[in-house]
């Protein structure tokens, strides 16, 4: 159809809430993965025990327990296909990982020190963790298999590994240990008590590496039964309440930074999970929640809605409930007798389900951006369903029904651009522009809100919302979506007398390049929160609700992002400088090194990457206006600092990153 020519910020009656129809909520819809396949974090004990012949010891591992039914031994070929060894035992194909990327590296010629070329020469690199569902508790052998693929000198690959908290290796130089191409076994035996085998791996110098591993139980009357899962804990029965005085945020009086309801700064760092309106229930919620608010995030970002044309279980929630009357149409929200909390109530429906999460993350602190109907990449979800006129009444009950939470922020659209973009339109779906629906929602969300949010625009990659909506009234928080390489698109929103919020860049556990090691994926977020933006992590176990998602929410990259408030905390609303550096700032790419200066006087620079630096000491002054200034490291992978004393403000100082530390933060303040 074509350009929608109805009238704007139609103000429909708020609907009646209705029984529910046909008598009852849906049957809860299975969580499915993305219209793309792919891996999941944590795999069933059926399916790896399918993959797993009760046979003679492979290289590097016992199995004491060979030969007796139950329980069975599990052995994952990390970053490869399903693999049979030379002793006849078969390996599952790679699953249980929290981030990282697979990688087949046959090129190295043949592998020193085993017969088992092949398994050693598939890899997973630059994970976070493996989480492996075992048989059940009890005491297991557990053998990693490993291989220096790439690096050819000691120093240049260092990490170590946990398991059940246990060491099982601690600053493993490969190549200093058995050298290049050679196979390589570490091992350790721990107590499983949850039937769940957890491994931790820790990067200090580039990406921890594994080839395969096998967990073997040693219990020789066999482990006792997993114990049971304790039940779910009940909803509560009040509504939890912010801190005084947090929300609504608002921009500062120069208009450039965020800050609370009082008038303090405010650092948004948020986590992104778009489906938790649509496939968490409410345990599911609080566990989610939880985890950001102990990490240090700020805020989160979800979608309202499903993605339309990305997910095939359709729009109802983990209840089985519906959003709308009529399907997929905007301008009849679906509500059903009295609000509740409770979800055992048959008057619980979606958006009291929207409700809580909103309330919830309040109650820890944290900010909300909600996006309301997610237009799609190409419009391949909502946007060919929204018009003008829907536009402005579904924009007209959110702001009655969810506009009087102080937390919100809104943003609208959704890796689209209002404007053409609608390759992955459905044939026959309207293609018009959706600058006039845009606006019309815009304008009801603020003339029904009893708050007064901010909001702004997501669009596509690369291009900020002020391309398409700048200038707008409603068009009060800048989003500089971004690539890789952040300090681009952040430094150019900053000063512009709106505050930026970077609500997207790449996320952790891609399967496709570009994949960001934890380095990279924290470097986006200092660039951002140093060129005077606030920042939103994502992870992709975590932003569509997979089943990995529970061990992909404590990925170490969340970690590193989450720490920034804590590091920022003496040094907010940062300003973008120029870096006081002679040498070493890098270049226009990811080695840039970037500067930003406090409110507090403090001047801190983000090195992205090992190397030599040339400190500035008479532009540093001027920067922290001091005749003497206090150096010192801050490491961003663990918080720890590094003094390095005072300094006249004067010449200047050749300084190396720390060894060990694959990045650094240089703070220069006042002495």
């Amino acid at each position: 159809m074509g350009p929608s020519t109805e009238d704007t910020g139609t103000d429909l009656a708020r609907p009646a809430r209705p029984a529910r129809p046909d008598g009852g909520r849906r049957a809860r819809p299975p969580r499915g993965s993305r219209a793309t396949p792919r891996s999941v974090g944590v795999l069933s004990v059926a399916v790896l025990a399918a993959a797993v012949l009760p046979a003679g010891p492979a290289a590097g591992d016992d199995d004491p327990a060979a030969g007796s039914p139950t329980p069975r031994a599990v052995r994952v070929n990390a970053g490869g296909d399903a693999y049979r060894d030379v002793e006849g035992r078969l390996w599952s194909a790679d699953a249980g990982h929290v981030g990282g990327r697979p990688t087949t590296v046959d090129d190295v010629g043949p592998v020193s020190g085993t017969e088992d070329d092949a398994l050693y020469q598939d890899l997973r690199v630059g994970m976070d963790a493996y989480r492996l569902p075992l048989d059940a508790a009890g005491t297991w052998r557990v053998t990693l298999h490993l291989l220096e693929n790439f690096h050819t000198a000691p120093g240049e690959r260092v990490f170590s590994v946990s398991a059940e908290g246990t060491p099982v290796v601690e600053r493993l130089d490969l190549h200093a240990e058995v050298g290049h191409a050679t196979a390589h076994t570490v091992g350790v035996d721990v107590r499983v008590d949850d039937g769940v085998l957890d491994l931790v791996f820790d990067e200090h110098v580039n990406h921890a590496t594994v080839s395969a591993i096998a967990a073997v139980p040693l219990d020789e009357d066999g482990p006792a039964p997993a114990p049971p899962a304790p039940p779910a804990p009940p909803a509560p029965p009040a509504v939890p309440r912010p801190p005084a005085a947090t929300f609504p945020l608002r921009a500062s009086a120069d208009g450039d930074h965020l800050v609370t309801a009082a008038g303090r700064p405010f650092l948004y760092l948020a986590d992104t999970a778009w489906m938790a309106p649509s496939r968490m229930d409410q345990g599911e919620i609080r566990r989610w929640l939880d985890a950001r608010e102990e990490q240090g995030f700020t805020a989160v970002q979800v979608s309202l809605l499903h993605f339309v044309g990305q997910q095939d279980e359709g729009p109802a929630n983990a209840y089985g409930d519906r959003p709308f009357v009529d399907g997929l149409d905007l301008s009849r929200p679906l509500e059903v007798g009295e609000r509740t909390r409770d979800p055992r109530r048959d008057d619980y429906d979606y958006w009291d389900h929207v409700a809580y999460l909103v309330e919830e993350a309040a109650a820890r602190g944290l900010a909300v951006t909600a996006v309301p109907s997610w237009y799609g990449y190409g419009g391949e979800d909502w946007r060919a369903h929204v018009t003008t006129r829907n536009a402005g009444a579904y924009g007209a009950f959110l702001g009655r029904r969810l506009g009087g939470h102080t937390n919100l922020v809104w943003m609208l659209g959704g890796d689209n651009a209002p404007r053409g973009d609608v390759a992955k339109v459905a044939p026959g779906g309207d293609r018009s522009d959706k600058v006039a629906a845009t606006d019309a929602m815009a304008r009801a969300l603020r003339e029904h809100s009893p708050v007064r949010h901010l909001m702004t625009y997501h669009g596509p990659r690369a291009v900020s919302s002020a391309a398409f909506f700048g200038g707008r009234e409603w068009h009060t928080l800048v989003n500089p979506y971004s690539d890789q390489l952040v300090h681009r698109h952040a430094g150019a929103a900053f000063g512009r007398g709106v505050p930026s919020v970077v609500a997207e860049a790449y996320y952790d556990g891609r399967e496709r390049a570009p994949f960001l090691d934890r380095t990279e994926l924290r470097a986006q977020a200092w660039w951002a929160v140093l060129s005077g933006a606030g920042f939103a992590y994502g992870h992709e176990d975590v932003w569509d609700v997979d089943r990995g998602w529970p061990a992909a929410v404590r990925a170490r990259s969340a970690t590193d992002v989450g720490r920034i408030a804590g590091l920022l905390a003496e040094h907010p609303e940062v300003e973008p400088v120029r870096a006081p550096l002679l040498a070493g700032a890098g270049g226009d790419d990811a080695t840039r090194a970037v500067s930003g200066r406090s409110s507090s006087g403090a001047v801190l620079t983000y090195v992205p990457s090992r190397r030599s630096l040339t400190l500035d000491l008479a532009a540093a002054g001027r920067l922290t206006s001091a005749d003497r200034v206090r150096l010192a490291w801050v490491d961003p992978a663990t918080g720890s600092t590094r003094p390095l004393g005072d300094e006249d403000a004067s010449g200047a100082r050749a300084l190396d990153v720390p060894g060990g530390w694959a990045d650094a933060l240089l703070v220069v303040d006042r002495a």
